[in-house]
């Protein structure tokens, strides 16, 4: 959160407007490009779409080339500093290196916030707590009488290479797309590509390829239960992989 406040204290430091509650419902890309919400649309030379996981079918093309996933999260009762020094005693932000990881950290407020699993498809969860809370007690299991307070969902982007996806639509529209991990490093590497003014940065970019990224193979209807289908999708792959690394070595 402290990130995102600053990138926004910094994009309004140079001039730079923030339009909070208008998603934008289309883009009309033309020379000069407009992008529509539900109250008014703004003109622009150059759009950046940077909506990840949240892009509700702006755009479609771009769309087929990721999977929206979802991650859960709790946050306990506020715990006695007694407790938190025995979980964090540094008071780290700390992810494991799970394949499906898990993470976690204390608040300014001395809760432990905890997260992790997946939903494919970005769904929502009926019951949190029931798929954090163990994973919880697996990592502290000193905390099994400890209330939680606060459970919620958020969506992150999953590539099919899980890497960043960086690209162009036509000369005009420039795409940036994270995956899991990479989702604080990355956003601000785009600023890097040039240490010239903002016009030759833009030049810059003009040399990402166009999105030509694979296409996820995995559409994902409203509703349909597919995460024990990936799973074993997924651990066939791994499985194959470790196989082909034995038979190199």
């Amino acid at each position: 959160m402290n990130l995102a406040l600053g990138e926004a204290a910094a994009v309004e430091s140079l001039g730079g407007q923030i339009f909070e509650d208008s998603a934008v419902t289309g883009i009309d890309q033309q020379a000069i490009t407009r992008v529509n919400t539900a109250r008014g649309s703004v003109t622009a030379k150059y759009v950046v779409v940077a909506g990840n996981a949240y892009l509700n079918g702006l755009l479609p093309k771009l769309e087929q080339k990721a999977m929206p996933c979802g991650t859960q999260v709790i946050a306990t009762e506020p715990l006695s500093k007694e407790l938190q020094q025995q979980l964090l005693p540094k008071d780290e932000c700390v992810e494991d290196c799970n394949y499906l990881l898990d993470y976690f950290r204390l608040s300014g407020d001395g809760r432990l916030i905890y997260g992790g699993g997946v939903t494919y498809g970005a769904r929502e969860p009926g019951k949190i707590e029931s798929l954090i809370v163990p994973k919880m007690l697996k990592t502290f299991p000193m905390l099994k009488d400890t209330k939680v307070d606060f459970a919620w969902t958020g969506n992150f982007l999953l590539t099919l290479m899980r890497l960043p996806q960086f690209g162009r639509i036509g000369n005009n529209i420039f795409t940036l797309r994270v995956t899991a991990a990479t989702v604080l490093p990355v956003p601000t590497l785009p600023a890097g590509l040039s240490p010239k003014p903002c016009r030759d940065r833009l030049n810059a970019l003009m040399y990402l390829p166009a999105c030509h990224s694979t296409r996820s193979p995995v559409a994902v209807p409203s509703g349909f239960r597919i995460q024990q289908w990936v799973h074993g999708i997924t651990r066939c792959a791994i499985n194959w992989a470790s196989d082909q690394i034995r038979k190199s070595r």
